[in-house]
């Protein structure tokens, strides 16, 4: 569908859907791998662990 448009929107709208792919593979990778933003950060584990 994007194809079909002017050349002009092809290459901004191609990479808003780009853009909308990229983070939607991001949260789910993030959500099945179990990190939430209810983990801690490891900065904050490496800390604790060196005191």
């Amino acid at each position: 569908m994007i194809y079909c448009l002017p050349l002009a929107l092809q290459f901004p709208l191609f990479s808003l859907v780009l853009t909308f792919w990229v983070l939607l593979l991001t949260y789910m990778t993030n959500r099945f791998a179990g990190k939430t933003a209810h983990t801690v950060p490891i900065a904050a584990t490496d800390v604790a662990v060196a005191r």
